[in-house]
């Protein structure tokens, strides 16, 4: 599953690859682990059924996107803002019962030990703007200074760093969360949407 989600991103990834990748977790029965649990749960009911979350998010939001955005698509501006008010209260309302959405997202800055376990000091990239954790994350997992990754509120930590990085920006001097674009074998290209910049680093070697 890890070569089939690298593979994807050689290229830009468009919505239907990410959609198509998304199915291809679900469908995978031996994808149980943390957090793909969460993402079952939202997008999965226990007879494997879609659920209403499902049907809408990966169904009709990306069938109203093709059509009213996608693919050549031009409306008016005005157009554009009825087609939100119609549907921003569902989309809320959806990415809200998404517990895999608001799992925290954190850039491990230092790390100590504490009782035979790991230490990490760390900054929280949600919200307004990352703000320095008052406490610091222990768990027996082993991360990288400088990892960005998910975090499940206690012990549990993800590594996301050739996916999602925290660093600055060498267009404007300030501190971003870049996202991969395109990752080969040698490099990863990185987007922020924060000022729309874009950079391109050396990958991590684990």
């Amino acid at each position: 599953m890890g070569e089939y989600v690298m593979a994807i991103f050689k290229q830009p990834p468009t919505l239907g690859k990410l959609s198509e990748g998304l199915r291809r977790v679900l469908d995978d029965p031996a994808s149980t682990e943390w957090p793909i649990d969460l993402i079952r749960k939202a997008f999965r009911k226990p007879n494997n059924k879609p659920t209403s979350i499902a049907r809408y998010l990966a169904d009709e939001f990306i069938s109203i996107r093709n059509t009213e955005r996608g693919h050549g698509a031009f409306q008016s501006e005005g157009h554009y803002e009825g087609l939100y008010h119609r549907n921003h209260l569902t989309v809320h309302d959806c990415v809200g019962e998404c517990k895999h959405v608001n799992l925290p997202l954190v850039h491990v800055h230092a790390v100590d030990h504490e009782r035979g376990r790991y230490s990490y000091k760390a900054t929280l990239l949600m919200g307004g703007a990352p703000v320095r954790m008052p406490e610091p994350i222990v768990t027996a997992a082993k991360v990288r200074v400088g990892s960005t990754c998910l975090w499940d509120g206690k012990a549990r930590l993800l590594v996301l760093d050739d996916f999602v990085a925290y660093k600055y920006c060498r267009i404007c001097g300030l501190e971003h969360v870049f996202f991969a674009e395109r990752i080969t074998n040698k490099k990863v290209s990185f987007h922020s949407y924060f000022g729309n910049h874009r950079i391109e680093e050396e990958r991590t070697r684990k």
